[in-house]
């Protein structure tokens, strides 16, 4: 049995809380950018490289 307990058991106080999730949204968004970083590397490179190619067959028109 249970018994009720006699004083006010403690809370966290809100303002931490607010801090805790903005805290964890900025470390899940980093781990996020930093799994992806290879990625992303690859894209841009292979988009520089047609924006290259590109300028390179219409170089006559600058």
């Amino acid at each position: 049995m249970q018994h009720p307990l006699s004083y006010p058991q403690p809370h966290p106080h809100p303002h931490f809380l607010i801090m805790m999730e903005k805290a964890l949204a900025w470390v899940s968004a980093i781990g996020l950018l930093a799994a992806a970083y290879p990625f992303l590397k690859e894209l841009y490179q292979y988009l520089m490289w047609r924006l290259y190619e590109i300028f390179i067959q219409h170089q006559h028109l600058f």
